[in-house]
């Protein structure tokens, strides 16, 4: 991490205010030099899921949602408070019908390691996690479905050689490279 203990602490204070965030205070240095830290980006993220997902779990009513995905889930943060605020939204509205797969992915392997980290040290059940080396959809079973898709695209501009040397190093640079105008992996996304 670029910052001391004592600073993550209060920058995690300040740039997720009230809003819920899984405990990812624990995670080591070590991990942040391969994957992305969660940051503003992710935060924001996060904020504008709880917002939606009161609404998303009662559109549904009595339709189970099985799977949910995060594409590019890097250290696993937003995933992981998903599948937390989830449960728990769930529990205030006594919906036992909707128990989704947790699903991803991401070209990064020390990223899905730390992903799969950040789940079980937050108790969210081995059985309903499914993570897959996969540059954004290409890795993932063909033919899977998702209900819920989720997805922070790298978004910093990078000219087209550092782009494609990070998707091809499959490094932390890829969490970040956008290529040209910050939304080329957007782009390929997108159908």
């Amino acid at each position: 991490s670029k910052y001391p203990d004592s600073v993550r602490k209060d920058k995690h204070a300040m740039m997720c205010g009230p809003a819920f965030v899984c405990e990812y205070l624990h995670v080591g240095d070590d991990v942040y030099r391969d994957v992305y830290e969660p940051s503003e980006d992710s935060f924001l993220l996060i904020d504008a899921l709880h917002v939606d997902l009161p609404d998303l779990v009662g559109r549904f009513g009595d339709t189970p949602i099985s799977n949910v995905i995060e594409v590019g889930v890097g250290s696993g943060v937003v995933l992981t408070t998903y599948g937390l605020i989830w449960k728990q939204q769930c529990e205030q509205e006594q919906n036992a019908t909707q128990n989704p797969l947790f699903w991803g992915s991401d070209i990064n392997k020390r990223a899905l390691a730390a992903a799969k980290d950040l789940l079980l040290h937050n108790n969210l059940a081995e059985e309903q996690l499914r993570l897959v080396e996969a540059n954004l959809f290409n890795g993932v079973p063909q033919g899977q479905l998702f209900d819920v898709i989720i997805f922070n695209p790298p978004y910093v501009v990078t000219d087209q050689e550092e782009l494609d040397r990070a998707q091809q190093e499959r490094g932390i640079e890829a969490a970040w490279a956008g290529g040209k105008h910050g939304i080329e992996v957007l782009f390929d996304f997108l159908p």
